[in-house]
């Protein structure tokens, strides 16, 4: 009998063990109304609810720089869902990057992340009931058109993404915003930028929006727009964000 119990306390301890245990990268599929999608989770150990991010790729798909990104997100006590909004597909050139990213259908997309945000809500290595999104370039504009669709959003980042100008839009959105954009940026100029601002403050959304001398990209090391100064000088404005409205501590 004492040696019976001494195996199921060793069970016991390994099925808590593998419980709290740290996620890293690994390959999740959740339902998305009819449909089955997947992305990667990453989630720190330990017991209890963590804040949790939805990380929406840029045009690339989900590749290795936007994993990477995940991945830091644990070091900060958060767990990351990173999307595959591409279905597996990542491009390796600007041709095949714009052809994935117009054969996107929005609608879609927007219902995997909604999805991505329950999954986070639900999975029993996150259980968050603090949820954001984070996304660059057109992971960017998908962030915002999340804390568009979803009220339940407690934050949104986005980097140099498509910017939202009606105010009836904007008025959707109930998460505090961070935009992190480039004076240099050809695409989304600063003259967007600053209609985006106003369209924001018309809508009366919490929102802060930094613009940086850089060029759009600036933030992904693995590109030739890299800027080193911007870079952290914007990760220090995300962590400042995130620490306020997506705060690491039990029950979060």
């Amino acid at each position: 009998m004492i040696r019976r119990l001494a195996g199921l306390a060793v069970v016991a301890l390994l099925v808590c063990a593998a419980a709290a245990a740290e996620e890293k990268g690994r390959r999740v599929s959740y339902p998305s109304g009819s449909e089955t999608v997947s992305g990667n989770l990453w989630a720190p150990g330990g017991s209890g609810k963590k804040p949790a991010l939805v990380v929406i790729h840029e045009w690339w798909g989900l590749n290795g720089h936007i994993k990477n990104w995940a991945d830091r997100f644990t070091t900060t006590g958060r767990a990351a869902l990173a999307v595959d909004l591409y279905h597996g597909i990542v491009a390796t050139d600007p041709k095949e990057a714009m052809a994935q990213m117009r054969a996107v259908d929005e609608k879609k997309a927007v219902a995997t992340l909604l999805a991505g945000l329950d999954f986070l809500k639900k999975d029993a290595r996150v259980l968050a009931s603090k949820r954001g999104s984070i996304g660059w370039c057109f992971g960017g504009g998908m962030s915002l058109q999340l804390a568009i669709n979803a009220p339940d959003l407690d934050a949104c980042v986005m980097y140099y993404g498509r910017p939202v100008n009606d105010p009836n839009e904007l008025k959707k959105i109930k998460a505090p915003l961070l935009g992190n954009f480039a004076k240099k940026d050809q695409s989304i100029p600063p003259e967007a930028v600053e209609v985006f601002e106003r369209g924001l403050k018309a809508a009366g959304v919490n929102a802060i929006i930094n613009e940086y001398d850089a060029n759009h990209a600036f933030a992904n090391p693995s590109g030739q727009s890299y800027d080193a100064k911007s870079a952290t000088a914007a990760w220090a404005a995300v962590q400042a964000f995130l620490d306020k409205n997506l705060p690491v501590k039990t029950g979060a």
